[in-house]
């Protein structure tokens, strides 16, 4: 889906050039109304914006206190906490982090990823194994280093998504179950009708026509996915981690087992955020294949971005790079023409 240009919202009450508490937390909790009014703000399929009910500002700071305070890992989302010289470098961060929430998750309300990839108005049912060509069940953690933290995938596994698009005719949640070969397979789903249609096999971009083994679809605020994604967050903050002797906010939650969890637990205002908070902090340090060709940020970006006027296109490309870290589908550069405005907007009403 090509994004039409970003418009910047109307901003519902001044904002102060500069920050006016002494904590990056205290200053994020004294916009709270901004940030309600302007940000967490989703569309139902006429396009009329609502307060998102899945991604709250209770659930966002909660999360917030925990991962930029320290979770058991040698990083954390970095808010400069308690420097009340930098940390409006910690705002520039979470200003951009939004911006891609809201592009992944916020606007649609939805804790899973969506069937939205489509053919001549055809979703294909298998797009659960992943979409734009992805495989999500076999994007696994390199070997040589980190190969273990990547999830087992079970083809006997049966999960469906909690929620599909706010759109008119929605496709049916992602959903996958056991099941393969010449006489199984899935078909697609009807734009015009409204109806799954199954007389004959319909693949996915990457040839899929069955849905066996295929769990690993996104959720969360960042939609994260795939094998390897979803492991580490079994190992740092889920069940995983606990059996190995480490110290995790959720040693009760099995990700791998059960990966819709991040959707459906009673923790899951938090979670939500959680583990999009966790897969921000965790790429921007770790990531290593640069596949869009373009730094990643780092602390030094992040200062830069933000004691110079954040909408210059001299730092798009830094931007871009904190979001390419996330989206192996940012291959497509227009995406800058939305992404950046929009972080550009949420900065300011940090």
């Amino acid at each position: 889906i090509t994004p039409a240009p970003y418009s910047y919202p109307p901003i519902r009450q001044p904002i102060s050039t500069a920050p006016t508490i002494g904590t990056a937390i205290g200053h994020i909790q004294s916009k709270r109304d901004l940030i309600e009014s302007n940000v967490l703000i989703s569309y139902d399929a006429s396009g009329i914006a609502y307060p998102s009910t899945q991604y709250t500002m209770n659930g966002l700071m909660q999360s917030l206190k925990v991962m930029a305070g320290g979770f058991g890992a040698d990083f954390k989302f970095m808010l400069w906490e308690g420097d009340a010289e930098k940390y409006i470098h910690g705002l520039v961060n979470l200003a951009a982090f939004l911006a891609n929430a809201m592009v992944e998750s916020i606007e649609y309300d939805s804790c899973d990823e969506l069937n939205w990839q489509n053919i001549n108005g055809k979703h294909a049912i298998s797009n659960s194994c992943g979409q734009e060509g992805r495989s999500y069940q076999d994007e696994n953690c390199p070997w040589g280093s980190t190969e273990f933290l990547s999830c087992d995938v079970d083809d006997n596994m049966q999960v469906t998504a909690v929620r599909s698009g706010n759109q008119l005719r929605a496709p049916p949640p992602l959903k996958c179950k056991a099941g393969s070969g010449e006489d199984v397979f899935t078909g697609y789903w009807d734009e015009i009708s409204g109806r799954v249609i199954t007389d004959a096999p319909f693949p996915n971009v990457a040839e899929r026509t069955d849905i066996e083994g295929c769990c690993w679809w996104g959720r969360g605020a960042l939609s994260t996915r795939g094998v390897c994604n979803i492991g580490k967050l079994n190992y740092y903050l889920g069940k995983r981690g606990a059996d190995l002797g480490r110290s995790t906010l959720y040693p009760q939650l099995d990700f791998c087992k059960y990966p819709e969890v991040t959707c459906t637990s009673a923790m899951g205002e938090q979670l939500r955020w959680t583990t999009a908070l966790f897969e921000w902090s965790e790429r921007r340090v770790n990531y290593s294949t640069n596949i869009i060709n373009i730094s990643v940020i780092s602390k030094t970006n992040l200062t830069s971005i933000s004691t110079s006027e954040f909408k210059d296109t001299r730092y798009s490309a830094l931007l871009l790079g904190m979001g390419g870290t996330l989206k192996i589908n940012w291959r497509d550069l227009s995406m800058v023409v939305w992404w950046i405005p929009m972080a550009a907007t949420h900065f300011l009403i940090l």
